[in-house]
């Protein structure tokens, strides 16, 4: 484990503890909340190389299409074709649909998820970090879906996207709504009432960070700060919404579809997001 003395989205030293039990930090300058102290970056790179790490995406390969075709269309809206990068490809899913319309790279960390992209989707990924593998090209459109996240150095990777935007480029972002969300707020509520099941949850209606769980979310995201740090690192925000996440058929899949009505809605009419997810798309500033 290590611990952060300063905030890995703006650098700020001036970080305070939120929740001692739960290891969980805020940043006083930007708002961000992280895990702290939080696993190595050996640690995080060995839990996504397990070998049956993405047997339930395999397990999930028609709901999942659905998915990725639902963030694809949602991407096309803004930039319908081009040069297109993805960080953090897993098996590749994505970039299996979206190589129709765009001349597709993607990168991933796990060699496990880079194997069973090349052999399920034959698409053939870069393995290793963003800031770590060579890419000469710039972009029209990069995305990162629900990596940033993982990612140890958020404003790194951040800045890199920039790097390899063309001007006038589109980033689209999709992240955990962790903070915000009405899941989040039931889960703070029903601690300070003194529920048994959300004891162990703290006061901030979050899990304790393991290596035992299926994900490792290093940085819990709000749609302010998000949009706040893009803007200050030279993006222009174009649109914040939600993101239709759920991989899921039949009859769940239609009350999800209604639940993310219900919640765009209320976006719309409150400005608030209260869904799950965060969708952002911000453009790179033409100078």
């Amino acid at each position: 484990m290590e611990w952060l003395t300063q905030c890995s989205l703006c650098e700020s030293k001036q970080i305070e503890t939120l929740c001692l039990e739960n290891h969980f930090s805020r940043c006083r300058e930007c708002g961000l909340i992280f895990d702290n102290p939080r696993p190595e970056w050996t640690e995080i790179t060995a839990f996504y190389a397990k070998e049956t790490q993405y047997d339930e995406w395999l397990s999930e390969k028609k709901a999942r299409d659905d998915l990725w075709k639902r963030r694809l269309r949602l991407v096309r809206k803004y930039i319908p074709q081009g040069k297109l990068l993805d960080v953090g490809s897993g098996i590749g899913q994505f970039l299996f649909h979206a190589k129709k319309y765009f001349q597709v790279t993607g990168t991933e960390i796990s060699p496990v998820a880079v194997k069973i992209a090349r052999e399920n989707y034959g698409v053939v990924l870069l393995q290793g970090t963003l800031e770590s593998v060579p890419l000469e090209s710039q972009y029209d459109v990069i995305t990162l879906f629900h990596v940033l996240e993982h990612v140890p150095l958020p404003k790194k990777t951040l800045q890199e996207c920039l790097k390899r935007l063309k001007p006038g480029g589109i980033l689209v972002l999709a992240v955990p709504n962790d903070v915000d969300s009405v899941l989040t707020r039931r889960n703070r509520l029903m601690e300070r009432r003194g529920f048994e099941k959300y004891k162990s949850l703290g006061k901030l209606g979050l899990p304790k960070l393991t290596l035992n769980g299926s994900e490792i979310h290093l940085s819990h995201f709000t749609a302010p700060v998000l949009s706040l740090k893009l803007n200050q690192l030279g993006f222009e925000i174009v649109d914040t919404a939600l993101d239709p996440y759920f991989a899921v058929s039949g009859i769940r899949k239609v009350r999800r579809y209604l639940r993310f009505g219900i919640y765009s809605c209320l976006n719309w009419l409150l400005g608030k997001n209260l869904y799950d997810t965060i969708w952002i798309v911000a453009k790179k500033k033409i100078e």
